[in-house]
C-alpha cells in the first residue's frame, strides 16, 4: 500500500480554502472496509480507477483511522461519489465499514473538518448529508448525524459527538429490485459469500457486503463479461448457480476449511437449523446433507457427499 502524505494531521489546525466552483452540500462516505491495508486514499484511488474504470478516485478527501485527512480528487473538480446529487458538492469518506470500529480520532477530525468548510462560506450555509440519504445503500453506516450534531434539514448546530451511542439495527429490508449491494448485511450477503467460497474466493463468511466480498462478485463478474453496477443481480445469480454445477467440488467426510462452512452455512440457511457452522465435515453436516438431498430428491455421486449438484440445488433453494 502506497502511504500518503496527509493533507491535515489528526489535531492540526484545518485550513480548508473553498474552490471556485459552487458548492452547498457536504456528502459522507464509508470505505465498506476495516482492514489496515485499505486505509489510504490510493487504495480508494486504485479501486475507483481500476475497478470502476473512473478517472480518479470519487472523493474529495479521505479520514484514516488515525484520523489523518488525506487528498484524493482536486475539489476545484466535481466529484463521482453520489450518483445524480455531485453537481455543488464535496465528498469524504471515512475508511471502515463496521460502525464500532470507526475511531474517536476519525470522528474528531470529520468534525473539525466540516467545521473549517463551513467557515469557508461565511455568507451561506452549508448543508451535511449522507450517501445513504440519496441511494439505496447504508453509506455511511455510523450514525454521521449524531457525530455532527446536524438538525433535520442537515445543518449543524454546534452539538456534536466523537462517541455516538451505537445500536444494532435490523436487517435491511429487501430491496424491489432484490439486487445484493455494497453495504448490505445479513441473509443475502451470507448466501453470496457462500457460494463465492465455494467457487474457490477466499473469504470471511461474515454477513457483510464490505471491499472483499464486492471484489470477489466483480471478479467474477468479468470474467463472465457481466455488468458489476448493480452487485448481485438476477443475471449474476444465474451465472453463479450455473458455475457452482460446472465447477463446485465434491465435500464430504472428513473434509475441513472454509468451503464446508460455506456449505453448512447453505445448509443452516435452507431449513437445518441447528447445524454448527464450524468448518468440519462430520455426521451432523452429513446428515444434513442427506436430508437435504432426500427434500430435493438429487442422487448424489456419492451417498452423504455435497457433489456439485447438491450445491447448486441449495443456491438454487436459497435464491429462488
Amino acid at each position: 500500500m502506497k502511504v500518503t502524505t496527509p493533507t491535515w494531521s489528526h489535531g492540526a489546525t484545518i485550513d480548508f480554502k473553498a474552490p471556485n466552483r459552487k458548492v452547498d452540500t457536504v456528502f459522507v462516505h464509508c470505505s465498506a472496509s476495516d482492514k489496515a491495508n485499505h486505509d489510504d486514499v490510493s487504495v480508494m484511488r486504485n479501486w475507483h480507477v481500476n475497478g470502476n474504470g473512473w478517472n480518479d478516485v470519487g472523493y474529495h478527501y479521505f479520514i484514516t483511522k488515525a484520523g489523518d485527512i488525506q487528498t484524493g480528487r482536486p475539489v476545484e473538480k466535481t466529484p463521482a461519489a453520489q450518483k445524480g446529487y455531485n453537481t455543488g458538492t464535496i465528498a469524504i469518506c471515512l475508511h471502515g465499514l463496521k460502525e464500532e470500529l470507526f475511531t474517536q480520532k476519525q470522528f474528531e477530525s470529520l468534525i473539525a473538518f466540516c467545521k473549517s468548510i463551513g467557515a469557508a462560506y461565511p455568507d451561506k450555509k452549508i448543508r451535511f448529508r449522507g450517501h445513504r440519504e440519496v441511494a439505496n445503500k447504508a453509506c455511511p453506516v455510523f450514525k454521521y448525524k449524531v457525530v455532527l450534531g446536524l438538525d433535520s434539514s442537515g445543518y449543524m448546530t454546534g452539538s456534536t459527538s466523537t462517541a455516538p451511542i451505537t445500536a444494532s439495527p435490523g436487517e435491511p429490508p429487501p430491496r424491489a429490485d432484490k439486487t445484493t449491494q455494497i453495504l448490505d448485511k445479513g441473509k443475502p450477503v451470507l448466501i453470496l459469500q457462500s457460494v463465492l467460497v465455494l467457487l474457490g474466493a477466499d473469504l470471511k463468511i461474515d454477513g457483510l457486503m464490505g471491499q472483499n466480498t464486492s471484489g470477489a462478485l466483480r471478479d467474477f463478474q468479468k470474467k463472465r463479461s457481466l455488468h458489476t453496477e448493480n452487485g448481485l443481480d438476477d443475471k449474476t445469480r444465474a451465472a453463479l448457480i450455473k458455475a457452482l454445477g460446472e465447477e463446485a467440488t465434491t465435500l464430504k467426510k472428513p473434509d475441513k476449511g472454509n468451503k464446508v462452512k460455506a456449505l453448512q452455512q447453505l445448509l443452516k440457511l435452507a431449513g437445518s437449523n441447528k447445524l454448527v457452522v464450524d468448518g468440519d465435515f462430520g455426521n451432523k453436516t452429513q446428515t444434513a446433507v442427506e436430508e437435504f438431498q432426500t427434500r430435493k430428491q438429487i442422487n448424489a455421486t456419492s451417498k452423504g457427499a455435497a457433489d456439485a449438484k447438491t450445491q447448486q440445488a441449495l443456491a438454487r433453494e436459497l435464491w429462488k
